[in-house]
């Protein structure tokens, strides 16, 4: 019992004298309560061999490989502190290390912990600052392979693709395991090759990796296929994309808004570290990790039915792509993702302006006007459409208000695409007003993003 409870005071951070202040009895670990030395240090020696470390490998200050000889002997017997470190280098948690419970599972460090929140919370130097100084250690395996993907991630979320892609490929090497079978890295290496430009290899390693059938709890799953449909109807197989956007979408579940909850339990999860109350980070760390997850899912549903929408009204099937689109907007709703929102809700005005429905058009705009002055909601794609549908209303100054200002947005995503054709609109709104000088001026600015 004494044991069981200097185990949870230690993950917990708490000294003795916390304890008391806390209203907890928790009695000093003497040297003789560990009961079975030799038990110990076998367990010692399992987990060393199993995390491929050699005793040199394993030692750290105050800790020499001697000692460790030593210990997994059962000549020694040492102290929590000791057990604590050997724990977290080994990535286990000290209750089998101490006998006090089976599992030898991998156990979250502190510093597990703390480079998934910066991921989480953008906080991108922070986070890469935490796995490089994760792999500059001895590491058991799966601890340095989950330290190269966090690097990878963090290179995607920084505009440099070709970084993330050689460090999630160095990750599965290192695992020596096909990548499909790590979806999460699967999935953002493909992110990443296709924000390469190497779209055929994302094409091909998310057929590879989606060839099962629809699971309605795997959402990882269906955002992999939401991906897929997106990839192959920007590559010009309407047909496949069709096929895979409807598997994507089939198994959609009911979710809440969720992002400002997540970001809560992350924030709560730091001042937890901040007091050395790991496990009590960790949990709020896969809270945040759950609502996340499930507005990802909401969202990966949001694209792909929006991608069917255009599909439909593509081959004139104008009733089921408003339909489609009026689900689209549920989804982004759920997921709290305004500028999806506004996106799916102006292409559903486009279509009905392309069915000559003027005051229905404008109805609709009007209802959006709050979203377009949001610059929450504001993003490049959503000027672009909104300003498309006021130039078919014949409203060009603000279609060119429009298009001015989704040439000058910051989105931060390195993908200048679409900033470029919104230069090329408003050259030719503007060449069409006659202001030919300023139409040449707009085309050499896009020049300088081309």
């Amino acid at each position: 019992e004494t044991a069981v409870k200097w185990h949870w005071a230690g993950v917990l951070g708490r000294s003795p004298a916390c304890a008391a202040d806390c209203g907890e009895t928790i009695p000093k670990l003497r040297a003789q309560e560990i009961e079975d030395a030799e038990a110990f240090g076998a367990r010692l020696r399992d987990a060393r061999r199993r995390a491929g470390l050699t005793q040199r490998e394993l030692a750290f200050r105050g800790c020499t490989a001697a000692y460790i000889s030593r210990m997994e002997t059962g000549g020694r017997v040492p102290s929590l502190e000791i057990v604590r470190q050997l724990a977290d280098r080994l990535g286990i948690s000290e209750g089998f290390l101490l006998g006090t419970h089976g599992d030898a599972g991998l156990h979250p460090s502190s510093r597990d912990v703390r480079g998934e929140l910066a991921l989480r919370l953008g906080r991108i130097d922070e986070a890469r600052a935490v796995f490089d100084e994760a792999l500059r250690e001895p590491l058991p395996l799966e601890r340095r392979v989950e330290a190269l993907e966090g690097l990878g991630r963090a290179a995607l979320r920084a505009g440099q693709p070709q970084r993330a892609v050689e460090l999630f490929e160095q990750a599965a090497a290192e695992a020596k395991v096909d990548v499909c079978d790590r979806p999460a890295c699967a999935e953002d290496l493909a992110r990443a090759h296709a924000r390469c430009g190497a779209v055929s290899s994302a094409i091909a390693l998310l057929r590879r990796c989606t060839g099962g059938p629809p699971t309605a709890g795997d959402g990882r799953l269906l955002r992999m296929r939401a991906l897929l449909g997106a990839l192959l109807m920007d590559a010009g197989d309407t047909r496949g994309a069709s096929e895979v956007l409807a598997a994507a979408v089939a198994p959609r579940g009911e979710v809440l808004p969720l992002n400002a909850r997540a970001r809560s339990h992350w924030a709560r999860a730091i001042e937890l570290l901040d007091d050395s109350r790991l496990l009590a980070a960790e949990e709020h760390l896969h809270r945040g990790l759950e609502a996340s997850e499930a507005q990802l899912d909401a969202l990966a549903a949001a694209d792909a039915l929006r991608r069917l929408a255009a599909l439909a009204d593509a081959d004139e099937r104008h009733d089921e792509a408003l339909a489609l689109l009026g689900e689209a907007s549920a989804a982004a709703a759920q997921a709290a993702c305004r500028q999806t929102s506004l996106e799916v809700e102006l292409r559903a005005v486009k279509i009905v302006l392309g069915r000559g429905a003027r005051d229905d058009a404008w109805r609709r705009l009007g209802e959006l006007s709050s979203a377009l002055a949001d610059p929450q909601a504001r993003s490049r794609r959503a000027l672009l459409l909104a300003g498309e549908v006021f130039a078919e209303l014949g409203e060009t100054g603000r279609a060119e208000d429009l298009y001015r200002a989704a040439s000058e947005l910051a989105d931060g995503n390195g993908n200048d695409t679409e900033r470029v054709e919104a230069f090329r609109r408003l050259a030719q709104l503007l060449k069409d007003a006659g202001q030919t000088d300023e139409a040449f001026e707009i085309l050499d600015r896009a020049l300088a993003f081309s």
